[in-house]
């Protein structure tokens, strides 16, 4: 696989997860996510959140 094709492939991921986001999607959401995940997000005010589940709501 060459670099652009890896890029090209990334984006194209990135734009289905905002894509089933928007679409309220869960399922194709969680497709693309680990269960353990692990992130800060702006409504955690710098809390470190773990976990698939906080993103469903």
């Amino acid at each position: 696989m060459t670099k652009r094709h890896r890029d090209q492939e990334l984006v194209s991921i990135n734009q289905a997860m905002l894509e089933s986001v928007a679409r309220g999607d869960w399922s194709t959401y969680a497709q693309y996510c680990r269960e353990d995940l692990s992130c800060f997000e702006a409504e955690t005010e710098g809390q470190l959140v773990e976990g698939l589940a906080f993103h469903r709501f």
